[in-house]
């Protein structure tokens, strides 16, 4: 690393080195969002890469099997199932309504 301004090159040796082990033994409330985020990035990133290829793959295909004036059907039916999806996988689906359960 290089030394802080004002200071020479022996002070910047006798300095106590970095300890990056206090970085890595947090527990998990002290963590930083971006550290936690770290852990599902892998999944996020493979699902939004196959999400893209898939919904590419199908345009592709509704190239060859609708006329041209219905291709902007298949976006919006690839939305429709993402948003049914997604809500379907919400684990309190009324809260999402605005609604609580004994307002049924």
């Amino acid at each position: 690393m290089y030394p802080l301004p004002g200071v020479s090159h022996h002070e910047a040796l006798d300095r106590e080195p970095f300890d990056d082990s206090r970085l890595v033994d947090l527990e998990a409330e002290q963590e930083s969002p971006f550290l936690r985020g770290q852990k599902h990035f892998g999944r996020v990133y493979f699902s939004d890469l196959a999400g893209s290829g898939l919904g590419g793959l199908s345009f592709l295909g509704a190239l060859y099997l609708l006329p041209p004036e219905r291709l902007l059907l298949v976006p919006m039916a690839l939305w429709f199932l993402g948003a049914l999806t997604w809500f379907l996988m919400q684990r309190d689906r009324l809260a999402l309504l605005g609604r609580q359960r004994g307002d049924l």
